[in-house]
């Protein structure tokens, strides 16, 4: 399938140029721009920033729907950009789940283990389970279960990890 903004069946191939160099503009194009544009890019031409466009032209952008086909364009670049974003923010919160559920096992193979600075160990389990309660959009804390650790002082992720490590 073609995109309304390929060339166009029978188009002139001078104008469908002309509409690429519109098309390029982005969405503040103007047929007088891209005009100007084209006459700036022809070395055959003397270059006058206050050149206007010629009637040919606004008659080719109606012949060939330019401003329809631009934008097309436009749309379908804003949704490929989100479509990055999605992919982006995917990538990330698999990321953050990983390193939840390592925090989370690292914290509880100390538990187990009974090794010294449990303190530790039990606040790795604390924030690796927050926040995979987190990812999944559960509350951080259950209430009813809660457990303050005074003697541990509150550290980041990739302290624990550190401390996990050693």
């Amino acid at each position: 399938m073609t995109n309304p903004w390929d060339m166009l069946p029978e188009e002139p191939v001078l104008w469908f140029h002309r509409f690429e160099l519109y098309r390029s503009l982005g969405p503040g194009r103007s047929i007088a721009n891209a005009s100007r544009l084209a006459a700036k890019l022809d070395p055959l031409k003397e270059y006058d920033e206050n050149r206007r466009a010629g009637q040919d032209w606004y008659e080719a952008a109606k012949q060939w729907q330019w401003q329809e086909r631009a934008e097309a364009f436009d749309l379908a670049e804003i949704e490929k950009a989100r479509g990055l974003e999605e992919i982006e923010r995917e990538k990330a919160r698999a990321q953050r789940l990983s390193a939840y559920r390592g925090l989370l096992g690292k914290g509880w193979e100390r538990v187990a283990q009974g090794l010294q600075d449990e303190g530790v160990a039990v606040r790795a389990v604390d924030l690796g389970a927050k926040g995979l309660r987190t990812e999944f959009g559960e509350p951080e804390t259950i209430q009813k279960h809660r457990v303050e650790l005074e003697f541990v002082e509150p550290k980041t992720m990739e302290e624990l990890v550190e401390d996990l490590d050693e």
